[in-house]
């Protein structure tokens, strides 16, 4: 089955239809005239066949069907296909077991799950490459012709597709390295989407810099008056913003969209809900500005002194 074809159907998984997907098949029909006839017969069989995967993602390396009769019903070659799925689903490990690469079945809970664990081990600096991978994400069929960064790009797309909340919970999972790695290796496209998921709508914008109130004394009778202008002092941000923004400085330098997208992950925990653009923003530009210098976090107000 052609690239294309194998991400409509896995598009279709997503959106809540059953897919089987085969990679390559090998008919060897009784006599020539009998080809036509198997392949039909395989195809419906394909459809039709339980073979009780449990709505979990099931890769099988091989799958062997001997000992067919000459012209086979589809629902022979059903029941032969669910006879010797059984055989090997029996042994099926998770995709991410040491012993995945040497197994002939291999699960993963969900396509979302198959998505993230890719770019998670990408993002650690390893290189996914056993059998199981460009089954499960028909999206990487094109690659290496492909750049790595468009690998990433078309995986992370595939996953906010079918659940953007579990792409977050997911993240929220990974340790700081890899989530800068992922941050820094995302394409610009891949940057927006994700930070469009990251961030709730937006709020007004707010300013930086709030003006010192300056009081003035009352004059004496007959004395020019002097008013001074008010003088722009940064203004304190939240402690959790102020927090994430000292721990955004630790990975310096970073581009904006990285900063954002960092700034929008480590913020969700801290305040309990998914940041709004604006607040992602006074963070990754606090940090930039902060940058190879201490923070300064906001001190708590001391009260007025008693005349």
């Amino acid at each position: 089955m052609g690239s294309a074809a194998a991400i409509a159907h896995a598009q279709a998984l997503e959106a809540g239809g059953r897919a089987r997907v085969v990679r390559h098949a090998r008919l060897k029909p009784a006599c020539a005239e009998d080809a036509a006839q198997l392949r039909f017969a395989v195809e419906d069989a394909l459809n039709t066949a339980d073979f009780g995967d449990a709505g979990r993602l099931v890769l099988v390396r091989r799958l062997r069907l001997a000992a067919l009769p000459p012209r086979a019903s589809p629902a022979w070659v059903a029941r032969a296909m669910e006879e010797a799925w059984r055989g090997l689903a029996l042994h099926a490990v998770p995709a991410l077991h040491p012993s995945a690469a040497r197994t002939d079945a291999v699960f993963f809970a969900s396509r979302t799950e198959a998505c993230m664990a890719w770019l998670a081990k990408l993002a650690d600096g390893e290189a996914p490459v056993e059998w199981f991978w460009r089954a499960a994400l028909p999206e990487l069929n094109a690659w290496p012709a492909a750049s790595e960064a468009a690998a990433i790009d078309r995986v992370l797309e595939a996953a906010l597709r079918e659940s953007e909340p579990a792409v977050v919970n997911a993240l929220q999972r990974w340790t700081d390295a890899p989530l800068v790695a992922l941050a820094r290796a995302l394409p610009a496209r891949a940057q927006r989407r994700l930070l469009q998921v990251l961030v709730s709508s937006p709020v007004p914008a707010r300013s930086d810099a709030v003006a010192a109130p300056v009081a003035a004394a009352p004059a004496a009778r007959g004395m020019p008056v002097s008013v001074p202008l008010p003088v722009q002092v940064p203004a304190p941000i939240p402690l959790p913003l102020a927090l994430v923004a000292r721990k955004l400085v630790a990975w310096a330098p970073l581009d904006e969209a990285p900063a954002l997208l960092l700034s929008a992950l480590w913020l969700e925990p801290a305040l309990h809900r998914l940041p709004s653009l604006e607040e992602a923003r006074v963070v990754a530009s606090r940090a930039t500005r902060s940058a190879g210098q201490a923070l300064t976090l906001p001190r708590r107000p001391q009260p007025a002194p008693e005349p």
